[in-house]
């Protein structure tokens, strides 16, 4: 694993949210990382601090303060947004050199009124 320094006290909120989202499907549905279980477990507990601060993030839904406070992002397994499988995989190339196979899902259609 490559360790890729994150100041997560300096670190912007919404760019949490994302490293939060990417890092747990890396996790989850591929069993790489780029960042430590530490550094995740400290962006769990920014997170927590600063709710306010991330609540605009495209994808804040997807964010479960339970699943903070227990340092996981299990919960979000098969509703990762194409948007972060991609990011994922960008990062993980970017950062280590390996590449993933990513299954994109086909986008809901969204109810007109």
């Amino acid at each position: 694993m490559v360790e890729e320094d994150i100041a997560v006290k300096d670190a912007k909120p919404l760019t949490l949210v994302s490293v939060y989202l990417m890092s747990s499907y890396l996790y989850y549905e591929h069993d790489t990382a780029v960042i430590s279980d530490e550094a995740f477990d400290a962006i769990c507990k920014r997170l927590i601090e600063i709710p306010l601060l991330w609540e605009t993030h495209a994808h804040a839904h997807l964010v479960d303060v339970e699943a903070l406070k227990a340092g996981t992002g299990y919960h979000l397994t098969k509703d990762y947004p194409n948007r972060v499988k991609f990011a994922a995989k960008r990062w993980l190339k970017s950062a280590t050199g390996r590449d993933i196979d990513v299954t994109f899902t086909k986008p809901r259609k969204r109810k007109t009124q």
